[in-house]
C-alpha cells in the first residue's frame, strides 16, 4: 500500500522525444483561469514520466472538458501504454488565478479506493495570473478521507509550503523550447490508515511553467533518499475543438521577472 501512495504522489511531479508544437487558444475555444495556467476547453496535454535514470515510467494525460469550464479527466498509463487509473478533477478559474487541485498526484489512490466513499475536505493549489522573481506563492493543501461502512479507513494530507518563484529558465523538449517560470516548493505527505499514522514523506518539487501553456516540466526530489525520483515532460498538446496549427513558443515576449519589492 505504501507503494501505491508513492506512485500516486509522483504522478504530478526518452529524451528521444518528439514534442508536438503547442497550439495557441483559438477564438472558438473557451479559455479560463490565469494566463499562467489556463484552462482551454477541449485541450489534451500528455506528459511522459521518467525516473532518475531517464527510463520511461509511463504517461499522464489531461483532457479538458469541451463545455464545463474547469472539469477535466486525468489518465495514467504504464510504459507499455496499458491504462492504470483515471480520475475526474476540477479547476476553479478566474481571470486573476487558477485554483488547481491535487487530483493528478493522487490518481492511483482514487483508483485503488474507487469502491469506497472519498471526501475532499480541502483540495487546492493556487496559481496567480502574474509572477515576479522572488514572489512567494500561497500554500497548497489536500485533505482526503476514505470511508468504508461509515468508518475512516484512510486519511491523506498533502501540503505545499515554501512555494517560491526562483528564476526564469528555458526548457527544451524535443524541438520545442519554452520560456518558463521556475517554481519550487516543499511537499509534505502524511497518511493514516486504519488509525495507524505513517512517517511523513518529504519531497522537493520543482515546476517549470510556460505562460499560456501551463506546466511543461516538473521534477520530484526525495529528501529521504537524496535523489530525483521522477521527472514529468510535456510531449504532446492538441486542441480537440479547432484544427491544429503551428505555434512558435520561442516567439513569445520575454517574461517580466523584476524582483519583488
Amino acid at each position: 500500500m505504501k507503494l501505491i501512495f508513492l506512485h500516486a504522489l509522483l504522478a504530478f511531479s526518452a529524451f528521444s522525444l518528439r514534442a508536438t508544437p503547442p497550439l495557441p487558444p483559438k477564438d472558438s475555444s473557451i479559455v479560463s483561469g490565469s494566463a499562467l495556467l489556463p484552462f482551454v476547453a477541449g485541450r489534451v496535454q500528455t506528459y511522459q514520466l521518467l525516473n532518475d535514470e531517464k527510463r520511461n515510467l509511463g504517461s499522464l494525460s489531461f483532457s479538458f472538458d469541451k463545455a464545463a469550464v474547469g472539469n477535466y479527466k486525468v489518465q495514467k498509463n504504464d510504459a507499455s501504454g496499458r491504462l492504470l487509473s483515471t480520475a475526474d478533477g476540477k479547476w476553479n478559474c478566474t481571470g486573476l488565478e487558477t485554483l488547481a487541485d491535487w487530483t493528478p498526484k493522487i490518481v492511483d489512490v482514487l483508483a485503488a479506493y474507487r469502491d469506497k466513499k472519498c471526501t475532499f475536505l480541502t483540495n487546492e493549489l493556487r496559481y496567480p495570473a502574474t509572477l515576479r522573481l522572488g514572489d512567494t506563492l500561497t500554500d497548497g493543501n489536500l485533505h482526503l478521507l476514505v470511508e468504508e461502512e461509515n468508518k475512516v479507513c484512510l486519511e491523506v494530507q498533502i501540503s505545499a509550503t515554501k512555494r517560491r518563484v526562483e528564476m526564469q529558465e528555458t526548457v527544451s523538449i524535443g524541438k520545442t523550447t519554452y520560456t518558463c517560470y521556475k517554481i519550487t516548493y516543499l511537499q509534505t505527505v502524511k497518511t493514516r490508515r486504519n488509525g495507524q499514522e505513517a512517517s511523513p514523506v518529504l519531497l522537493q518539487q520543482t515546476e517549470w511553467l510556460a505562460p499560456k501553456i501551463g506546466i511543461v516540466k516538473s521534477s520530484c526530489f526525495s529528501v529521504a533518499i537524496g535523489k530525483t525520483i521522477q521527472t514529468m515532460l510535456l510531449t504532446q498538446l492538441t486542441d480537440e475543438i479547432t484544427a491544429p496549427a503551428a505555434f512558435d513558443i520561442t516567439a513569445s515576449p520575454p517574461l517580466s521577472l523584476e524582483p519583488n519589492r
